[in-house]
């Protein structure tokens, strides 16, 4: 990874949310998907957490389609409103099956999400830059010295 690049993503992370909030959109009516699912369109399987957090908590407006993430299970998970009879509801009305509040995830599944898996790319960066010294070295330098050697200047 060039300095170039290192100093994009250091000045100009990705909007995470906007990132999410855009695959959000790309989820057909009558289709679901995971937390999971989501999180490795974002480019890191571990974000599953946050995404969750995220679908929880984000702006739920007239074009939200947040009850279309369900749980790796197939199980419908939490609604906003905090009564999961009101996703179950929503799902039915877009053909979604659902029997004892649970889908079979396979019939109803999307998981191909256009995007630039932006945490991905951070993930990279981290690794190029923790890869610049070998470890005897990095121990050894102070960190007054490591900050001096990734100083960026942002535009």
């Amino acid at each position: 990874m060039t300095n170039r690049v290192l100093q994009q993503l250091i000045c100009n992370p990705p909007d995470m949310e906007a990132c999410l909030a855009a695959l959000l959109m790309q989820i057909p009516i009558g289709r679901v998907t995971t937390h999971g699912d989501l999180a490795m369109s974002l480019g890191s399987p571990t974000a599953s957490r946050w995404v969750g957090h995220y679908v929880l908590h984000h702006d739920h407006g007239e074009r939200c389609n947040c009850h279309r993430v369900v749980r790796a299970s197939g199980e419908l998970g939490g609604h906003v409103s905090g009564d999961p009879r009101i996703k179950e509801m929503l799902l039915r009305a877009e053909g979604v099956v659902v029997t004892d509040g649970k889908l079979v995830l396979d019939d109803y599944r999307h998981d191909d999400f256009n995007g630039k898996r932006p945490l991905l790319a951070l993930q990279t960066a981290q690794e190029s830059l923790s890869g610049e010294t070998g470890v005897a070295e990095r121990r050894a330098t102070t960190s007054a010295d490591r900050r001096r050697s990734r100083r960026f200047v942002c535009e």
